[in-house]
């Protein structure tokens, strides 16, 4: 990503990274215990050339561990691990998690709407 930057070109890297940047507070969604843990990356480990989305607003992964459909959700164990690294050269517009309720996935859609500068 960095040789990218540093040629100039836009960089976008999204999707599940299994994983939650070290700037979400995770306090929405506490661990349950024997449930899988997300990991944390540390955004101060890159350089000043990037941005991280990611929100606590609604999760945007569940735990596969029981039947969603019908279950009282506030047994599942929710996480926030989908979200998108970009460049500084790209103008974020909006971005968010749409709640769809896991209707199609494990994981709620990551949106983003930005500019190329």
């Amino acid at each position: 990503m960095e040789q990218e930057l540093a040629a100039g070109n836009y960089v976008i890297a999204g999707g599940d990274f299994n994983q939650t940047f070290s700037t979400v507070d995770l306090s929405r969604y506490p661990a349950q215990e024997g449930k899988w843990a997300s990991g944390i990356i540390d955004t101060a480990d890159f350089g000043s050339g990037w941005q991280f989305l990611m929100t606590d607003s609604l999760p945007s992964c569940r735990s596969l561990d029981q039947v969603y459909a019908g279950a009282d959700n506030t047994s599942f164990q929710y996480y926030v691990i989908d979200g998108f690294i970009l460049s500084s050269n790209i103008e974020v517009l909006s971005f968010g998690i749409a709640d769809l309720d896991f209707v199609c996935s494990d994981h709620n859609p990551a949106v983003l709407t930005f500019r190329l500068r």
